[in-house]
Parts: structure tokens; sequence; C-alpha cells
């Protein structure tokens, strides 16, 4: 792979989506892939990859932080550094510029919806007599949904 002059973002890309995430969740290679196939190859993929510099990264990175929270653009960075990492041990890329790269601050992520200590008091409280008590007062102390405390991951209702 050493003479690989056309080698691209989008090429890198495909090829750490396809051998780099082995050993893997089925959740996290759908997630990498989405963030891959959403942000990444749309944006730098007909990139040559030999040719792409930390400043256009860093532009590339500060343009999705309107649309974007700081984690999610965290996962593209993460893609993109994990794809030239991959090229560089292949001897595409002599250096991985992402790595020179900061994650900027992305928007506000949607609000909480966990209880506070107030509400979680409160709950507990007004079902003391309730024959949910135990299952209550368990879903709270290990921070579970309802849902997942259920038989078969809230598949059946109890």
């Amino acid at each position: 792979m050493t003479n690989t002059p056309n080698y691209t973002v989008e090429d890198a890309v495909k090829d750490f989506l396809r051998f780099g995430l082995g050993g893997r969740s089925k959740a996290t290679v759908e997630y990498y892939t989405s963030l891959a196939n959403t942000h990444v190859i749309p944006d730098l993929g007909r990139r040559k990859a030999r040719e792409l510099t930390a400043t256009e990264v860093d532009v590339w990175l500060a343009s999705k932080t309107k649309v974007l929270s700081t984690r999610s653009l965290r996962g593209i960075r993460s893609v993109l550094l994990r794809s030239l990492k991959r090229a560089q041990a292949r001897d595409v890329v002599k250096r991985n510029v992402v790595q020179l790269c900061d994650v900027p601050e992305g928007r506000a992520g949607r609000p909480s919806k966990s209880l506070t200590t107030t509400q979680a008091e409160a709950i507990i409280k007004a079902s003391e007599t309730s024959p949910l008590h135990a299952y209550i007062v368990l879903s709270l102390l290990v921070g579970a949904r309802t849902e997942e405390m259920r038989a078969h991951g809230g598949r059946e209702s109890i």
C-alpha cells in the first residue's frame, strides 16, 4: 500500500469500518458507521488522505459545533483519527494530523431527564404502601429505567 497517491479519506474510513472495529459490539459498530456516513465521508471523504491538514480538520470540527454535541464531535474526530491511524500503520500517510487537533465545545445536549434527590425521595415515600415499593426503590438505587427492569428488557409488561 505504499504507492497509493489517490487514497482518500473515504478509503481510510471504509477500511477502518471494515477491519478496525473487530470485537466491538453491534451498537458501537452502528454508532461509528453512522457518524462516518453522516459527517466524515460526506465532508472529507474526497480529500486525499496524505494531503489532509490539521487546519482543515480544525475548520471541519469547528463547522460542526452548531449541529453536534461535544460527545458527537469526539465521535467524529475518533472515526477520523482511528481511520488515519490505520492508514499510517499501512504507510499510506506519513503522519496522522488529527492527533494535532482538539475537540471544540459542541452545542448543548438535551436536558437531563434524571430525577433530583428530592424527587427520588418523594417517589420512595409515596410508594411505601405500594406492593411495588421494593421494585421502585431498587430501580432508583441501580439507576435503571423501569422498562430495563422488566422481564426481557421491557418487551413484556409487569
